[in-house]
């Protein structure tokens, strides 16, 4: 593993897991500044990478206060996925994460993202040539398996290890859960207990604040926190967990702070995609950004219904 990653590792970092449709480049630098230590970008698609498709490609931007660019692409195929490496190298990846646990049905039913959990073969010969063929850290985020009957978390993260992937990270639920239920961090404490397992764990799943990642860091050897669905419209959280880390108390972010956040994250996103892709794709943060306000559900019903900038503003500036 290159030296870099090693020491990134040794300070047990906080990062922002991959997520498709909400990894942009703006979401990414707001968590940024609200104390995330690195992100991963949203999972690229190694056919469209080879194709030259633009919008991938536009994926593959470094956030300037991030330590180093990572990178996760997804597929089925191991030469599709080395060529697409290869291509990210290119354009300036230090890390290439490989996506083995994308549960969502148009990304299995390709053999791509969790699927690849139930032929641990095959899995394993993508990781193997991606890493044989690029001159940077290769990492991989996975499962803890198919579903319930098939939980092959640890034959998975030794294979990848078998293989040269410089880190694990693991969400603690099967592809069967998809994202309900509860993560089973008994699994990763187990994984990373584990003396034949000599790479570095990331664990994932149901870190919300600090209480809880402070527990996960507790009871197992992890090398760092990821946190996913819980930075959604909370680009605060990664603040919120070292706050308490260091004090043992949560932060409450004011809500005149997370309007301005909210706002500058609507005004940003509209600039860089235009004013009806910007407003449609701020919809799915909205929820979370006024998450627990008293007397918020008719207006937050009209805040997914508006289409403009200027009607979001309006709303926003009177609650």
């Amino acid at each position: 593993m290159k030296n870099f990653l090693l020491d990134f590792l040794s300070r047990r970092p906080l990062i922002l897991a991959p997520m498709e449709g909400i990894n942009d480049i703006i979401f990414r630098e707001l968590c940024m500044n609200y104390g995330c230590d690195v992100t991963v970008t949203e999972f690229i698609s190694s056919e469209a990478l080879i194709r030259s498709v633009e919008k991938s490609i536009q994926k593959i931007k470094k956030i300037e206060k991030e330590p180093f660019l990572w990178v996760q692409i997804f597929g089925h195929d191991a030469s599709t996925m080395r060529k697409a490496a290869e291509k990210v190298v290119e354009f300036g990846a230090d890390v290439i994460d490989l996506n083995f646990g994308c549960p969502v049905k148009k990304i299995v039913s390709k053999g791509a993202g969790a699927a690849l959990l139930k032929d641990l073969n095959k899995l394993q010969g993508i990781a193997s040539e991606v890493v044989k063929h690029v001159n940077v850290p290769v990492t991989a985020k996975i499962r803890l398996g198919w579903d319930e009957q098939s939980i092959n978390v640890r034959d998975t993260v030794l294979r990848l290890q078998d293989a040269g992937i410089s880190l694990v990270s693991i969400h603690a639920r099967t592809r069967a859960q998809m994202y309900g239920g509860k993560a089973r961090w008994e699994f990763i404490e187990q994984v990373t207990n584990d003396q034949a397992v000599k790479i570095p764990i990331i664990g994932n799943g149901d870190i919300t604040d600090g209480q809880i990642a402070q527990k996960a860091l507790e009871t197992t050897r992890i090398a760092g926190l990821m946190i996913g669905r819980a930075a959604i419209g909370n680009p605060f959280i990664f603040k919120q967990i070292k706050h308490y880390f260091q004090t043992k108390q949560e932060l409450v972010i004011p809500l005149e702070e997370r309007k301005n956040v909210f706002l500058l994250h609507l005004q940003r996103s509209i600039e860089l995609k235009g004013e009806k892709r910007g407003v449609l794709e701020m919809r799915r943060h909205i929820p979370h950004y006024f998450k627990g306000i008293p007397h918020f559900k008719e207006r937050k019903v009209r805040l997914l219904q508006a289409s403009s900038l200027e009607e979001i503003v309006h709303l926003i500036e009177n609650l």
